[in-house]
This record gives C-alpha cells, sequence and structure tokens, in this order.
C-alpha cells in the first residue's frame, strides 16, 4: 500500500505541491522538497515492512504473553 502511495503521489506531485502552497503556505521549493521526503518515506516504510516480514523472530513468545514497550522520551518524569 505505502508504494503504491507513493506512485500517486510522485504522479500528481505537482497538484500536491501547489496545495502546500495553497493550504500550509510554504513557498514553492519547501513544498517540492516535503513532497520528495514524504515519497521517500513511504518507500522507506514500504521496503522495511518487507524486510521485517521476513525476518525471523528472536525470541519466542507465548502467544498468551504481554509485552509493554516505551519511549525513553515519553516516560513519565
Amino acid at each position: 500500500m505505502l508504494f503504491r502511495v507513493s506512485e500517486i503521489l510522485r504522479a500528481r506531485r505537482f497538484e500536491f505541491n501547489a496545495w502546500l502552497v495553497l493550504e500550509v503556505g510554504k513557498n514553492w521549493a519547501e513544498a517540492e522538497a516535503e513532497t520528495c521526503e514524504a515519497i521517500d518515506f513511504c518507500e522507506l516504510y514500504a521496503r522495511l515492512a518487507l524486510q521485517l516480514d521476513r525476518a525471523e523472530p528472536v525470541v519466542q513468545l507465548p502467544a498468551s504473553a504481554i509485552c509493554c514497550v516505551t519511549s525513553l522520551w515519553e516516560r513519565a518524569r
């Protein structure tokens, strides 16, 4: 799906740039940079998802295991 999103963004790049200029107030160079970055991130995350899909799990957990993951920058102080 992310590959398809990047294809659509690439095909309609000028329209997307125009919306960024009109709605967000960016100049054309900034809008172009934002659009290119969005396309790159879509493709990056799609490729990473494919790699993770093929990866073997490091630790096998039982189906009933509960896991809690917290980000260091979001913990309470």
